[in-house]
């Protein structure tokens, strides 16, 4: 009996250590320009986990989703969204060549490296994404900008799901990070 109670202890000790010590994914460094039009520039940090890269590097794609809202602040009503933008980028390892393919879903493009902290950057960084609205920012209103980054569970066939078990640990969802645009 004793000897549970002490497997037990030992086991919710280990767990909620480990919990204490995980970081969460955030968005940082956000820079928003608005001219000639509006653009934004980000990076997530913590959006990595070691169990992640390595099925990243064992070949598993892995997309992260990025959520833009571009809202009208309202005095005694709610905000109002004014305009939404979504876009993707996506990693694929080669095997056989040894390279990450990324794409980058807001610039269309698809990028190679063979270099690991390179495909890190570029899958955690927006760099002066233009965010094409057909509304224009009203004048003398207050405006605010929200984005959030996510990576959702990657659904695999049947005998992957059980073999690679850890990867329905890798979903993650940032905070909504709001920024106040000026009049």
């Amino acid at each position: 009996m004793n000897r549970y109670l002490i497997i037990t202890v030992f086991l919710i000790t280990t767990f909620f250590a480990s919990a204490l010590y995980a970081k969460e994914a955030r968005v940082d460094k956000l820079f928003v320009g608005k001219k000639p039009s509006l653009n934004i520039s980000f990076v997530i940090q913590d959006a990595f986990k070691s169990d992640m890269e390595e099925g990243i590097k064992s070949g598993i794609p892995t997309t992260f989703t990025f959520f833009v809202e571009l809202h009208r602040v309202r005095r005694m009503w709610p905000d109002k969204v004014v305009e939404k933008w979504k876009f993707e980028h996506t990693v694929k390892y080669d095997n056989l060549k040894e390279e990450y393919e990324i794409t980058l879903g807001e610039l269309n493009e698809i990028v190679r490296t063979k270099d690991f902290l390179e495909m890190k950057r570029l899958m955690v960084t927006g760099n002066s994404i233009e965010l094409k609205s057909d509304k224009a920012l009203r004048e003398n209103s207050r405006h605010t900008l929200r984005i959030m980054a996510q990576m959702d569970i990657i659904e695999l066939p049947f005998l992957l799901r059980h073999m690679l078990f850890f990867v329905k640990f890798w979903d993650f969802e940032t905070d909504w990070y709001t920024f106040r645009l000026a009049s």
